[in-house]
């Protein structure tokens, strides 16, 4: 078997490996046997010789600004607990916490049916203050990460995905964290 590389344009477009090669293709298809022992892949460069592709450049601030956009939008809406009880924070359940805040605020001796992530709970004036405070506290928790992460990233200390990863992790793990 022997392995070949069709190259165009200086690049590898294709690898093939076939027993007989003759008359395979057209003669204007450029077909390039590879070295035994190297594994060439589309994307290598040809020029002569064959070269691995160089790695990609980093990430720009832009782009790591707005991963970590992301990644925080993920964690808000993403659910918290509150007294052992999971709670969607996503912005319809957000939009659902306040309006039943308003409500039960308007109608204090009112206890309400109330869906959780783990199911229905019955919820008093009491108990939708303490989610409405957590997810207050949640929100602002995330974007207060954000605000920090990103502040190292315009400074240029963090450059890489995996480190603005790292830095919002440890942002969100902090004492004063509430996710």
């Amino acid at each position: 078997m022997i392995t070949k590389a069709r190259i165009q344009n200086g690049a590898v477009a294709e690898t093939l490996t076939l027993a007989d090669w003759d008359g395979v293709f057209h003669q204007d298809l450029v077909w390039v046997e590879t070295p035994a022992g190297l594994d060439v892949k589309p994307g290598w460069t040809y020029d002569g010789a064959f070269h691995e592709p160089p790695p990609p450049p980093p990430p720009s601030q832009e782009q790591l600004l707005v991963h970590l956009a992301t990644r925080r939008w993920e964690i808000e809406t993403g659910g918290m607990e509150v007294n052992g009880v999971r709670v969607a924070t996503d912005d319809r359940s957000k939009s659902l916490i306040n309006g039943t805040k308003a409500y039960l605020d308007a109608n204090p001796t009112e206890v309400v049916r109330f869906k959780s992530e783990a199911g229905w709970l019955s919820v008093n004036l009491a108990t939708i203050d303490t989610i409405f405070n957590a997810l207050g506290a949640h929100i602002q928790t995330c974007f207060a990460a954000e605000e920090a992460v990103g502040l190292r990233i315009a400074s240029g200390e963090l450059v890489t995905v995996e480190a603005v990863d790292a830095a919002l992790t440890a942002a969100l793990s902090s004492p004063t964290s509430t996710v």
